[in-house]
């Protein structure tokens, strides 16, 4: 057990010197710099054991971490051009039955919010998988297919399955939601802080 004990200790000393370590000797490095903020509240989720869908908010008022993706459209996304902006990052899978369930709610919501708040959703399936399962299942929003590696590597792996982060226009984290269901607490809690976008 003592060994478990140091070996973690170990690993998570590491990574806390590592983001420290590039803060200070590394000021030029932007994009590191722009993460290092996100990557340290990760690590810190890691340590209290909270990463599960139930406590994702040990990333609440973190900057989200920089990203470029493609979607569907081929069309490029990126961090810096969302500034400005609300958005919904999504994540989810197709043989996900909570995450498919999801989608008519994230519809309605971006058609009621359409001019307040962009919906982006990071799907782990295909390109190909994605454009059939669309054919019989309308999504009115972008999306992002191949997203395993964004997911895993640079986002660190999320919460669960499906899961969503609000960011504000200054690319704030303001709130994680598990599992969009109309009349729930998650879905209330989104629709209370869109209402009050200006």
């Amino acid at each position: 057990m003592g060994y478990n004990i140091n070996k973690h200790i170990k690993y998570y000393l590491f990574h806390f010197i590592t983001v420290i370590a590039t803060l200070i000797i590394c000021p030029s490095c932007n994009k590191r710099n722009e993460n290092a903020e996100y990557d340290l509240a990760i690590l810190n989720c890691q340590k209290q054991n909270t990463r599960n869908s139930t406590n994702s908010k040990c990333l609440n008022n973190i900057p989200m971490h920089s990203f470029e993706l493609t979607d569907l459209n081929n069309q490029q996304i990126s961090s810096v051009k969302l500034k400005g902006k609300y958005y919904l990052l999504n994540y989810w899978f197709i043989e996900c039955e909570p995450c498919v369930k999801e989608i008519p709610v994230l519809n309605k919501i971006k058609t009621k919010y359409n001019n307040n708040l962009e919906i982006i959703s990071i799907c782990r399936n295909t390109k190909q998988e994605i454009q059939e399962f669309i054919l019989t299942n309308n999504i009115n929003y972008v999306v992002v297919p191949d997203g395993s590696t964004v997911l895993d590597s640079l986002f660190q792996d999320p919460f669960g399955y499906p899961m969503s982060f609000l960011i504000d226009k200054d690319g704030i984290i303001l709130d994680s939601y598990f599992n969009f269901i109309e009349g729930k607490s998650n879905y209330e809690r989104l629709i209370s802080r869109l209402d009050n976008i200006k």
